[in-house]
């Protein structure tokens, strides 16, 4: 893993060399490409950890949310209703023994 002092030290490194070449335009401005690079190379990684961690603390919130449920006796398939076609199912159940729509009509 390239840490952020080995960066912050090439970038020094690059820095340095610009420094000396400083009457040479085009040098400079390669070395000021490099260390456009490395700085955005220390950002990257810095928001690629802020991400990770964002997405850590989402999916522990969610299995938290999921082990209240278990422990409330709700099961994730009834706290949310089944979706078709972008509307909920309505569908009753029919069968040939029922008189009506209520467990008590039998």
């Amino acid at each position: 893993m390239i840490t952020n002092k080995k960066v912050l030290q090439k970038m020094q490194q690059e820095v340095q060399t610009a420094l000396t070449k400083h009457d040479q335009l085009s040098e400079v401005k390669e070395h000021a490409r490099a260390i456009q690079l490395l700085c955005d190379l220390v950002l990257d990684t810095e928001e690629t950890e802020n991400v990770a961690n964002s997405t850590h603390v989402q999916t522990h919130d969610a299995q938290e949310e999921l082990e209240l449920r278990k422990m409330m006796g709700e099961s994730p398939a009834s706290s949310k209703p089944t979706v078709t076609n972008g509307s909920p199912q309505s569908k009753p159940l029919v069968e040939e023994d029922a008189n009506g729509d209520s467990l008590f009509d039998f």
